[in-house]
């Protein structure tokens, strides 16, 4: 919101303050945010579902991780247990073992079979919730402005599974000046950053412009109105 121009055009609010529209402002904004959490799709659950379905088979038989090899590790395709034991690939199923062999095969195959109390649908739902975590930065944002949106328990709840543990950066919301101008910026690096996630199919800039958009008018309308008041006062 600048105010210089409507300093010029009414004389008699020639120490107008750009604060005075802060409430209207603020409350564009908040308007704008949450429309913007209306806009932002979330993640597609037929992709999660998928892709989880095969991370669940790594997970019940990829002890104890299926990204790297460590000593030891157990392999399970089917019926055939592989055992990596001192750097040797054996299989626990058919061999006979020797005793330090066998007493890491066991402790492995509990490790798997602990793993297997979580279901693959179980599994999977855990991992859904990380679905809205793109309507969730626009809620981010406005409790850094003090504003608070209209959001579902799906949103607030929103998490990432990552492991180790590692949360999406967060978004954030700054205002700026009050004496000639006074404006609001948001920043969204969860939404912008490169590369972009698989699961985002969209542009942050096209969302919030379709929202500042959707309230754009009504904006214009209490900004002509507050004037009218201000003009009165100063009369």
């Amino acid at each position: 919101m600048d105010v210089k121009k409507l300093r010029s055009k009414l004389g008699g609010l020639a120490n107008l303050r750009a604060d005075e529209f802060r409430y209207d402002v603020m409350e564009y904004t908040r308007k704008t945010l949450n429309t913007a959490q209306k806009f932002t799709p979330v993640r597609d659950y037929s992709t999660i579902r998928d892709n989880h379905s095969r991370q669940y088979d790594f997970y019940v038989n990829c002890i104890p991780d299926s990204h790297r090899i460590v000593d030891p590790s157990l392999r399970i395709k089917g019926r055939q247990h592989w055992l990596f034991f001192r750097g040797k690939w054996l299989n626990a199923s058919d061999w006979r073992l020797s005793a330090d062999a066998f007493n890491a095969y066991q402790g492995l195959l509990a490790q798997h079979q602990r793993r297997k109390q979580t279901t693959r649908a179980n599994f999977i739902k855990g991992r859904a919730q990380s679905r809205y975590l793109y309507r969730k930065t626009w809620s981010e944002s406005a409790a850094s402005l003090g504003l608070e949106l209209s959001t579902t328990s799906a949103t607030r709840n929103a998490m990432t599974r990552k492991n180790p543990p590692k949360a999406p950066p967060k978004s954030y919301g700054q205002t700026h000046g009050g004496g000639t101008a006074f404006s609001v910026t948001v920043s969204t690096p969860f939404l912008t950053q490169t590369p972009r996630s698989k699961y985002q199919n969209f542009e942050a800039a096209d969302v919030i412009r379709a929202a500042q958009s959707e309230h754009i008018d009504e904006f214009k309308r209490r900004i002509n109105r507050r004037l009218k008041r201000l003009a009165k006062r100063q009369k």
